[in-house]
């Protein structure tokens, strides 16, 4: 276990080196947008018009479409030669010297135990920033009165009626809904190297594909996956059923954004 461990660490470094990863996660996020587009579009062709169900499922189609592009990425990767070479390097460096030791930032021994190479540091750094983020929100009253006082102080100055501080707090839910999916998308090609290096060396050994690749059937590239990306899909899926509540809710009879602008 120890020199899988060693081998893991070569490997992703080196496989890192040959690939173009965050252009490789920029490719796959577009596919995952793509088809959320397209998903909403056949469901509306569907007469699937309430929107609380429809962009919800529209999110949760896209993570799985995501899924389905990471596995087909590996398919590719796991058999080329840059693939293969990475992989026979990190079997020749771990018998050459069993008992190599990585040098960390202040002069100490890296030991694996971070988050660089188990996705685990990735997760909790952006788990860290959501709660630092919560902890300047007061949301004792519900999420619902904290969006709607903010909207309310903004535009109590401005706006006297009911409705235009209504169409503030679902315009607001939109642009946060935005926004998380600009920040989210951002964050895994930020953590591509981490995300997919990791991914290939599991799939590698699931599949014993390469010469030296012992099958190993406790490899789980989906749950290395899983556990880096979840966060941000958890947090848009939420957004987005929140800002879908909205709009069913004080604007009911819209199937679609353009039809809640013509309103206004």
């Amino acid at each position: 276990m120890t020199n899988l461990f060693k081998q893991k660490i070569t490997f992703t470094e080196r496989f890192r080196q040959c690939h173009s990863l965050r252009l490789h996660m920029s490719m796959i996020l577009m596919a995952t947008f793509f088809s959320g587009f397209l998903a909403t579009r056949v469901m509306l062709a569907m007469n699937l018009e309430n929107i609380l169900l429809r962009y919800p499922l529209t999110v949760a189609f896209a993570y799985l479409v995501f899924f389905i592009s990471v596995k087909l990425w590996l398919k590719y990767v796991a058999v080329s030669p840059p693939a293969k070479k990475a992989y026979e390097n990190s079997l020749d460096a771990v018998d050459l010297a069993t008992n190599i030791s990585f040098p960390g930032p202040s002069g100490g021994t890296f030991h694996g135990g971070g988050g660089a190479f188990d996705g685990g540091g990735a997760s909790d750094s952006f788990g860290d920033a959501s709660a630092t983020l919560a902890d300047g929100i007061d949301t004792s009253g519900g999420i619902d009165d904290a969006i709607s006082d903010a909207a309310g102080d903004v535009v109590s100055g401005a706006l006297g009626d009911e409705g235009g501080v209504v169409a503030i707090v679902v315009f607001a839910a939109l642009a946060a809904v935005l926004a998380v999916v600009v920040g989210a998308g951002a964050y895994l090609v930020y953590e591509a190297p981490f995300i997919l290096s990791e991914a290939a060396f599991e799939f590698i050994l699931a599949a014993g594909l390469l010469r030296g690749a012992r099958r190993i059937d406790e490899s789980d590239w989906v749950g290395s996956v899983f556990k880096t990306t979840w966060i941000p899909f958890a947090v848009t899926m939420g957004l987005t059923a929140f800002a879908a509540g909205l709009i069913q809710n004080y604007f009911p009879g819209v199937t679609r954004i353009s039809e809640l602008f013509s309103r206004l």
